[in-house]
């Protein structure tokens, strides 16, 4: 899967991963430096976690409105291609496999 997100990038994107795969994924690292990709690795630490999941219930309705439905894998390209063409409304996208 991170090969297919790191296609879907245009010359200069970024990813973030902010979930730990099974088993060793595959990298084209020749990719990162030819289309000059970002791919930053996120993390949490001690209780952020679980803190911010506290507060979720209290900024859902905010959360909704900058949040996109999930999109599936497959989907992931042109919700991009919407997302930097500003023809989306939301800031951030959830993929669901």
């Amino acid at each position: 899967m991170l090969s297919l997100v790191l296609a879907a990038l245009s010359a200069g994107g970024r990813a973030a991963m902010v979930g730990i795969f099974s088993g060793q994924p595959a990298l084209d690292a020749n990719a990162l430096v030819e289309r000059e990709l970002e791919l930053r690795g996120c993390s949490v630490f001690c209780d952020e976690q679980h803190e911010a999941l506290a507060l979720l219930p209290q900024l859902a309705a905010k959360l909704e409105r900058v949040i996109s439905p999930p999109v599936t894998l497959e989907q992931l390209p042109q919700e991009y291609e919407r997302l930097l063409a500003g023809h989306s409304p939301y800031l951030k996208s959830i993929v669901q496999p």
